[in-house]
């Protein structure tokens, strides 16, 4: 079939021939491990189904650690009464030790802000409540 090929063209053939069969063989395993996994997804399912692994456990197998390593000999949990909380503190019993400080800061009434606008408005507002006009 390689007449007239030098030995090494031969060898290097038979090297790519054997890498080719192991790709094919690979892609082969894969394939059937995806139609699987389709399968498994979206194919008909029950809780009765066991699904077997390639290295031959089931798949329930897996998940029941708790069991294996279960102690019998262990004692039962104790279980300690449950306690009730303080309530909260209000905010008024928090703020009862703060200091207060009240300071009053004049806007000019000509300052064309809207903060002396407020200032006026209230001031206003505050004469017409104590009745002085």
């Amino acid at each position: 079939m390689f007449e007239g090929l030098p030995a090494p063209a031969i060898e290097y053939i038979n090297v790519l021939e054997s890498k080719l069969e192991k790709q094919q063989a690979q892609i082969d395993r894969l394939t059937e491990l995806l139609l699987l996994a389709q399968k498994a997804r979206f194919g008909a399912s029950s809780e009765q189904v066991k699904y077997v692994l390639s290295d031959g456990f089931e798949q329930d197998t897996l998940f029941n650690e708790a069991e294996a390593y279960a102690n019998d000999d262990e004692p039962e949990p104790v279980y300690v009464e449950q306690h009730t909380r303080k309530p909260k503190r209000t905010k008024e019993e928090l703020a009862k030790e703060l200091p207060v400080v009240e300071v009053i800061i004049d806007i000019p009434e000509d300052d064309g802000s809207a903060i002396s606008a407020k200032a006026t408005i209230w001031k206003q507002s505050a004469k017409s409540l104590c009745g002085v006009s």
